[in-house]
């Protein structure tokens, strides 16, 4: 019975969705729910016309007509310096496709022109807004969104291009892949459409797994092997260990936990138990850490340890993720805003695209440990976003955690709550390249995973 009537309630929030997304978008009230804010970012970014997500003005992670063009030339001459695409050509032959790439900035398939098309994304917004869709919205318009994501594919890497994908587009990053392999597992996941999870593993097997195999460590970029990054390592783990879960695969697990190994054994502050940026290695092969501490790597590394104890039942995996948890937890680290003097109601000031994978590592640990407090702090980071992120007049959200970045009016009512006198610090990527204030497709799809992750636990 209680299956039965949870079946029910599942197709009658799906099909209010879907009654959400037939309309345009609408202001929300304050009681608004995560699938609320993920049609209503859905309506507003996406577009049918051009089948892709766009902004209505240029603000961050967008790239407008000149600078689409500029990104293609860029990508090419790395293509030429790296010795794929312009191997063995001639000058000529170099010029003629420079010129059609003119053309074709100048005027696109339908004769219009692209400066008057609208700013689209690069790729790590629109992998997040999948990831999103397919947790939270209908599988139809999850296959809407999928599509568009496909533009970016490069088939012959197995891994999406930071821009839409053209003949010699090598700008790819493993950080990137490695979300996306993560969204295309949620995407199977709700659809069971079983093309999203072999590409899935495509992406791993093909593209970031070879690329570990000097130490464990997964490098940014692969134009570069001379760096490992917390942010390609720890997402790129828990996605081989999403998969396996599904389906078992030890060359996967193996992966995963070699990475993570390597992720604590390099990048683990002995002091407060964070997580470092990165390891990137000198020209004399000197090591060098760049010890800034993100949310998303901890956050990271805490998901992956619980997922590689539900596959291994090695205590010790559990213990790890617990203790990573416990120091991300201290307000007096790091990660958290200090303006706010009361420890207990500080708030991370990361912005909610590094601070949802934070609260995926909280989500799967609250299985094993520390339930109540997780649930807690979830909670408690979906209502500060839902009470100083969330604009009603427009209902979407802005992109940080920290109203005083944003505007006049929500940096007075931070400091009407917290009993402050806080300056302006504006935050130029909540604004438009005019200087207006602007939301962004990254900032809502990850505030939607945080409210549905508070809405779930």
């Amino acid at each position: 019975m209680r299956s039965f009537i949870s079946s029910i309630r599942n197709k009658a929030e799906e099909y209010a969705t879907q009654q959400l997304l037939g309309q345009s978008r609408r202001p929300l009230t304050i009681t608004h729910s995560a699938a609320d804010l993920a049609a209503n970012t859905y309506v507003y970014f996406h577009s049918f016309k051009h089948n892709q997500f766009e902004a209505k003005t240029k603000s961050e992670s967008t790239l407008g007509a000149n600078d689409h063009f500029v990104h293609e030339l860029f990508a090419l001459f790395r293509g030429r310096m790296c010795g794929h695409f312009f191997k063995n050509q001639t000058p000529e032959v170099i010029m003629a496709l420079l010129a059609d790439r003119e053309k074709d900035h100048k005027r696109d398939k339908s004769g219009q022109t692209r400066a008057n098309l609208l700013e689209g994304y690069v790729v790590w917004p629109v992998i997040i807004m999948v990831h999103a869709m397919s947790e939270i919205l209908p599988t139809r318009t999850t296959a809407e969104a999928i599509s568009c994501l496909q533009a970016y594919w490069n088939p012959y890497r197995q891994g999406f291009c930071a821009w839409k994908m053209f003949p010699g587009n090598e700008d790819i990053y493993y950080d990137d892949n490695a979300h996306a392999a993560q969204a295309l597992v949620s995407a199977y996941e709700s659809s069971h459409n079983r093309a999203y999870l072999e590409q899935a593993k495509s992406i791993l097997t093909h593209l970031i797994i070879p690329s570990a195999q000097r130490d464990g460590g997964v490098p940014w970029h692969t134009n570069n092997q001379n760096c490992r990054n917390a942010c390609s390592t720890g997402p790129a783990a828990v996605a081989a260990l999403r998969i396996s879960a599904i389906e078992r695969d030890d060359r996967l697990v193996a992966f995963a936990g070699r990475a993570l190994k390597w992720l604590i054994s390099t990048l683990r502050d002995p002091q407060d138990g964070l997580i470092w940026d990165s390891l990137t290695f000198e020209e004399n092969g000197t090591p060098n850490i760049n010890k800034m501490k993100w949310t998303y790597n901890t956050g990271f590394a805490i998901h992956g340890f619980v997922l590689l104890y539900e596959s291994s039942n090695n205590p010790e995996d559990l213990k790890t993720a617990v203790s990573l948890a416990e120091a991300a937890l201290n307000p007096e680290n790091p990660m958290f805003d200090h303006t706010i003097p009361t420890p207990t109601e500080r708030m991370y000031s990361d912005s909610s695209f590094f601070l949802h994978h934070l609260v995926d590592g909280y989500r799967v640990l609250t299985k094993h440990a520390l339930s109540n407090r997780l649930k807690h702090e979830i909670c408690r980071i979906a209502a500060f976003g839902r009470e100083f992120m969330f604009d009603q007049s427009d209902g979407l959200y802005y992109r940080g955690s920290c109203p005083y970045s944003i505007s006049e009016e929500s940096r007075a009512k931070f400091n009407q709550e917290y009993g402050l006198n806080k300056e302006l610090t504006v935050n130029g990527q909540e604004r438009d390249e005019q200087g207006n204030l602007c939301k962004t497709l990254i900032g809502c799809a990850a505030w939607a995973r945080i409210l549905h992750a508070a809405e779930n636990v």
